[in-house]
């Protein structure tokens, strides 16, 4: 019967709390309360029932009374807010209304002046010799902080339990704390380490301290509005300096030539904690020594850090460029105008489409719609590459990127490409600002040659003491009267301390303590109102913040914690629209004014559009933590669905915030359904770490549920694109691992053309690893099963891989019949780019048996269909496959023409994989003619470049070949360690022997020449 009533009363609470949530969401009403790291403080007073035993009933209710008042106004001294009386217990929250970053500070110390007051107490009362006794805990944490049912606030949570067990385990007259507490004060006082205690209700146990004398203590600070000022630009002479330094490099242009013949460019990193000042290091230099000179273009572009669109970094930076408003719609002929005015350098004008792309508007370049993702990502790139390379041929080009700390793995390949293939006859000065960290807490880091460019980094400190001081003058001479009032020294000095050297920092703390009334003007200086130890001010950044949203009027404040759901940065009509569905009133603009006036945000008014930003990230992430869990649900539903109706056209650009926002709402479907699309967008893109863990959380949101069909079919298009990212990243065993698994689940429930897609791509990763029989089961076997469904489509890509894998086999009758099967099916359906590769293949395979003419034909049409599609990367494989059969034919000089053209080809677009394999080719052909020196020359810039793209067999082929080069120019020891370096990757990778047929002759050459056994050791899995 218990048990019964038990599970019956659990039932009853989770459904009145689901219909409590569902009744403020139906209502689109948000809940009162807001989500607040505090303190919490529990006194037990003891005593009392002895005493009731000596005195009158009456005495003791009003020596109870007494007591408590003077510890309620004990708890009033440092800001506390008395939660709950009952009985001889009292609770207190710090923090609770009014925040301070070090609340448990004032708990610690109002805990001491309690105890103090209960020692009062029993002087007085000592001729009852029964003492009163109190024991207190204090904790600190997260809570939510809302009305209870009559209207009281109160908070709630485990940092609430667990600071009601350490006062029961407290002894009497004495306080005890977690390490949460100790930690954020361990230095203010002395401690006695109690150990580890297994409390009542806490599951694990808990390492509690006892503080046993305090320094100081403080006193709250209290509201009140003031004029705000910002600082004076101090302290970075050096920095600026060097600056400078750089600008007179890249005017003089003698940086040197990089590997494609060009002047390196200058990439300088301006590193720093937030606050420390890079951004406003980079806007002084640019306005100091950029802004009048007409010679120079300086162009700026930042990342953001969440829910950012591909490419947003190089979006932005052509926003800045061409003056284009975010939500001006340009038509395609005035984007070309503009950019036209820029140069009218052919290539420029030939990637303006993919440009135009990402700004949503629409060219009609067929390329868009005939190559494919990858393709398009080159060109991408490529197009910025050639908007800058087209700039710097008129003005000295500066590019200012900010916040790079944020940055994507698809922008930051964007600005490694365009560093390493950019050939200009003047550098271009990049100026990289971002924070020592990742939001992972990994270093931030980029892959920049030093042979592309100067690279330098300019790490900021904080600032020294005296620029502090001109800040601290500075803004407070702005903020005086006349501005004749000079600081004391005992200011100057306290903020000093607790700025440490951080100028943002700097600017809050004395807005902050200005506004609380704390620092005043008297007799013509600013001085404190009251004695510095009396004086509580938060020792964090956040605390400080927090702070002073705090101060701010309520419905101001629900205007910042609104608006810091849709972003960073917002648009004023999206603000206004999630106010009208909420039907709430208020005078928004009076309010985003004032908030713009106190320096919370920053306007950025247009003609089309007038948008905010957060004039700091860690204000935008105050504002936002401080809402309850679920009314950022409600408006993250909200704003998810007005972006949906507001921009129903642009799917691809809003998937990524549209996922953010369902899942911020809890509303999985929806965040599935937007985060697919934007998972393929960010395959397509390359952006491979944010796919894997795109495509991980979307499994487990789809895994929640039991499968049926319509969830598999997304479960297996999300796995598929992680085996798409994991295959072009070469991990192979995990990718391996992934399609075993889908296998298992499509044959569970039976889904055959997922079968059949599972097979052909576990074909592929058998192949690639060598087990030749295990792929050609896995290709019949899906061969099969897409004929028995119909599926051309599928038939055809499984032929090609059949294809491919019967001449590796040496199987080339078979594999043409395969490729010409597949080229039938595709003239059916008039796939042009398919059509090329299916040639390139086949004319591999005719080359393969020495029937050049043919081979030189597919290769010819194949390099036809790649210049008419505008495939640019195949266009170069095309003209490096063409090279072979004149090396074949004798025909050096064509050869040479055609391996050059593809050299050239491959370096414009910087497509490192294959002018590496062209460079090994040239190589081979030097060798073959003797031209010994320009063969090292090409084997070792190919080495280079098969290490810098991680190609760990071409690495080795190339060693082999560097090899047999010293054993020709009768080198033996330099034979015999590259022999031995190729060895070592041979053995590691269990590589096959296609590809290393020098290695026979080079190994027999060091044997008969009196090397032994043990230092030429043949391949252990190879025969020998």
């Amino acid at each position: 019967m218990i048990h019964d009533f038990a599970a019956f009363l659990r039932d009853r609470l989770i459904q009145q709390s689901e219909v409590s949530e569902q009744v403020f969401e139906e209502k689109g009403e948000l809940k009162p309360g807001e989500r607040r790291e505090i303190a919490v403080l529990f006194l037990d007073l003891g005593g009392f029932t002895a005493l009731s035993e000596k005195l009158d009933h009456e005495d003791v209710h009003n020596i109870a009374r007494g007591v408590m008042n003077v510890l309620v106004d004990a708890t009033e001294q440092f800001g506390g807010y008395v939660d709950k009386i009952e009985g001889d217990r009292i609770m207190v929250l710090f923090g609770a209304r009014k925040a301070g970053e070090n609340d448990s500070t004032r708990a610690v110390s109002c805990g001491f002046l309690m105890l103090d007051a209960i020692r009062t107490a029993n002087d007085i009362l000592s001729n009852t010799g029964i003492p009163i006794t109190a024991r207190i805990g204090i904790n600190s944490g997260p809570v939510t902080v809302a009305p209870d049912a009559i209207g009281h606030l109160t908070a709630m949570g485990r940092t609430v339990n667990l600071a009601s067990r350490m006062e029961e385990a407290a002894q009497p007259n004495t306080i005890l704390v977690p390490d949460a507490v100790y930690e954020k004060c361990s230095d203010l006082y002395s401690w006695e380490d109690i150990g580890m205690l297994n409390l009542k209700g806490i599951s694990n146990p808990v390492h509690a301290w006892r503080p046993t004398a305090s320094v100081s203590f403080f006193r709250p600070r209290w509201e009140r509005l003031s004029i705000l000022s910002s600082s004076s630009f101090v302290g970075r002479s050096t920095e600026l300096t060097r600056l400078r330094k750089k600008l007179l490099e890249q005017e003089v242009g003698d940086t040197g030539k990089n590997r494609l013949g060009g002047v390196k460019h200058i990439v300088l990193g301006i590193k720093g904690e937030a606050g420390i000042g890079k951004s406003r290091l980079v806007h002084e230099f640019v306005q100091q020594q950029c802004s009048n000179d007409d010679n120079i273009l300086v162009i700026r572009g930042h990342a953001i850090s969440f829910a950012q669109p591909a490419y947003y970094l190089w979006t932005s930076l052509l926003h800045d460029l061409l003056g284009i408003e975010y939500d001006c719609r340009l038509d395609y002929e005035e984007l070309r105008r503009r950019i036209h005015s820029l140069s009218d350098n052919g290539e420029l004008m030939d990637s303006v489409p993919f440009m135009a792309e990402l700004l949503s508007i629409k060219s009609g370049d067929r390329r868009l719609d005939e190559l494919d993702s990858k393709a398009i990502a080159l060109e991408t790139r490529i197009a910025f590459r050639n908007l800058l390379k087209a700039i710097t041929g008129k003005r000295r080009l500066i590019v200012v990127l900010d916040d790079l700390h944020w940055i994507d793995s698809t922008c930051r390949n964007v600005l490694e490409f365009i560093i390493a293939n950019c050939n200009t006859e003047r550098p271009v000065l990049f100026l990289l600002a971002y924070r020592p960290e990742n939001e992972d807490g990994k270093a931030v880091e980029f892959d920049i040659k030093p042979g592309y460019a100067e690279l330098e980094e300019i790490s900021l400190p904080s600032i020294d003491k005296e620029a502090c001081s001109e800040i601290i003058a500075k803004m407070l001479s702005g903020i005086s009267t006349d501005g004749t009032a000079k600081v004391s020294p005992k200011v100057e000095d306290f903020l000093l301390m607790h700025s440490q050297g951080n100028p943002f920092f700097l600017e809050e703390l004395i807005l902050d303590i200005v506004e609380s009334n704390i620092l005043n003007e008297n007799d013509g200086q600013w001085m404190f109102s009251s004695s510095v130890n009396n004086i509580y001010i938060p020792s964090s950044l956040t605390g400080l913040l927090q702070s002073r949203l705090d101060r701010l009027p309520e419905d101001w404040k629900g205007v910042l914690q609104k608006s810091s759901v849709l972003g960073v940065e917002f648009k004023l009509k999206l603000y206004n629209k999630l106010v009208e569905e909420l039907a709430i009133e208020e005078n928004s603009g009076a309010i985003f004014n004032s908030l713009e006036r106190r320096q919370f945000l920053i306007g950025m008014g247009t003609a089309f559009e007038h948008k905010y930003m957060f004039r700091h990230i860690l204000i935008h992430d105050t504002a936002y933590n401080s809402m309850l869990e679920s009314n950022r649900r409600l408006l993250h539903k909200i704003t998810a669905r007005l972006i949906e109706e507001m921009y129903p056209d642009d799917e691809q650009e809003i998937a990524d915030i549209l996922a953010h926002h369902w899942e911020r709402a809890n509303v999985r479907d929806k965040a599935i359904h937007w985060g697919i699309i934007n998972l393929e967008y960010t395959v397509d893109t390359y952006q491979h770490e944010k796919a894997l863990e795109l495509s991980r959380k979307l499994e487990s949101w789809i895994m929640e549920e039991p499968l049926d069909k319509e969830s598999s079919e997304k479960l297996f298009e999300v796995m598929m694109h992680r085996v798409v990212t994991l295959d072009l990243l070469g991990r192979r065993k995990d990718q391996e691992q992934m399609l075993l698994r889908m296998k298992e689940i499509a044959d569970a429930h039976e889904m055959s053309t997922w079968q059949g897609k599972i097979l052909s791509a576990l074909g592929n990763v058998f192949r690639i690893t060598g087990r030749l029989n295990k792929a050609g089961e896995c290709y019949f076997s899906a061969l099969n099963i897409h004929r028995k469904n119909g599926n051309l489509k599928y038939e055809r890509e499984v032929l090609c891989n059949l294809g491919i894998l019967s001449r590796i086999r040496g199987r080339t009758d078979e594999a043409q019949k395969y490729f010409k099967t597949a080229l039938e099916m595709n003239l059916e359906e008039g796939d042009r780019r398919t059509e090329g590769i299916l040639l390139g293949n086949l004319g591999n395979s005719y080359f393969n048996q020495d029937r050049m003419d043919e081979a030189i034909d597919c290769y010819e049409k194949a390099l036809a269909i790649s210049r008419e599609v505008g495939d640019r990367k195949n266009e170069g494989i095309a003209l490096g496959n063409l090279g072979n059969p004149y090396v074949s034919k004798n025909q050096i000089e064509k050869a040479l023409v055609y391996f050059q053209q593809a050299l050239e080809l491959h370096r414009e677009i910087g497509y490192r994989k294959s002018e590496g394999m062209t460079l090994g080719n040239l190589g081979d052909l030097y060798y073959e003619y003797d031209r010994f020196e320009e063969s090292r020359e090409c084997y070792e810039e190919a080495l280079e470049i098969h290490l810098e793209v991680g190609n760990r067999r071409m690495e080795a082929v190339i060693l082999a070949a560097l090899a047999s080069l010293q054993m020709k120019q009768s080198d033996q020891s330099g034979a015999l360690k590259y022999y031995q370096d190729a060895l070592s990757i041979i053995e590691e990778l269990d590589l096959a022997g296609r590809g290393f047929e020098q290695l026979t002759e080079l190994h027999n050459n060091l044997l008969s020449c009196g090397v032994s056994e043990k230092k030429v050791p043949w391949p252990s899995h190879w025969p020998t």
